[in-house]
């Protein structure tokens, strides 16, 4: 596995990354900034993460794997508790990496285009979450690329 820390924007995919990641609440509210572009990007899988929440059917830890019809993937990865977005939990995001990971694999995709999940407006320190990301995807054959500032 590697991970490649690039400062940038996310969205440009300059590394054609074939899905991104982002941080959820599980309330069915996408209200940060990084939130409401994938919204507004992917309305269909607003609307199906709107009525997962609604449903309950999407608790912390969960991933929600979405793909748009350009074959682009989107990681909806629950690590906020509510849309107030009280800090992420270690052992919830360490759940979800595993489940990334996971599903990741079942479907073949090799390459992730994502913020550091869990830092910033998770709350949480990310040389520690860094390290909960490279041992849930040690012996990963893809490529992780972390935008960060």
């Amino acid at each position: 596995m590697a991970i490649q820390y690039i400062v940038g924007e996310m969205f440009t995919n300059e590394n054609r990354a074939r899905a991104f990641a982002h941080n959820c609440n599980c309330e069915g509210v996408m209200n940060t900034q990084l939130a409401v572009q994938f919204r507004n990007r992917y309305p269909k899988m607003y609307e199906e993460y709107r009525r997962m929440c609604e449903a309950e059917e999407y608790k912390p830890g969960d991933v929600f794997l979405w793909q748009a019809r350009d074959g682009m993937w989107v990681f909806n990865v629950a690590t906020m508790e509510d849309r107030f977005l009280k800090l992420a939990n270690r052992k919830t995001l360490e759940k979800a990496f595993r489940e990334m990971r996971k599903q990741a694999e079942e479907n073949s995709i090799e390459s992730i285009a994502m913020p550091p999940l869990g830092e910033g407006i998770g709350g949480l320190y990310w040389g520690r979450t860094r390290r909960l990301l490279e041992r849930a995807f040690k012996g990963w054959d893809g490529t992780l690329y972390v935008y960060v500032k």
